[in-house]
């Protein structure tokens, strides 16, 4: 069961640390093994999905296909925050 709490928003992250964690990502989606992970996961869901008998064990497939989809996606904001920090950097300051 998933269980939703209030916390306190996340705090900005330093553009270095973006950075950072963008290197991390890219590394991480570069290896084969978590490729190969990755995609046996989802389609280990999709086939779940397709062989299920009852409507609860089709919505249990789909919610762990969602979550999938969900770490790749969050992977993708960091690679992006990580690219934009990357840029601001590289541009010259702007004389006030």
């Amino acid at each position: 069961m998933i269980r939703l709490q209030l916390v306190a928003p996340k705090p900005v992250k330093s553009p270095e640390s973006q950075i950072d964690d963008a290197r991390w990502v890219a590394m991480m989606i570069e290896d084969d093994r978590f490729k190969s992970l990755m995609e046996s996961m989802g389609d280990s869901c999709i086939r779940e999905w397709s062989e299920s008998k009852t409507l609860e064990a089709r919505e249990q497939a789909y919610t762990k296909l969602q979550g999938l989809r969900l770490i790749e996606s969050e992977l993708q904001r960091m690679m992006d925050s990580g690219v934009r920090a990357a840029k601001v950097a590289r541009e010259p300051n702007q004389p006030d």
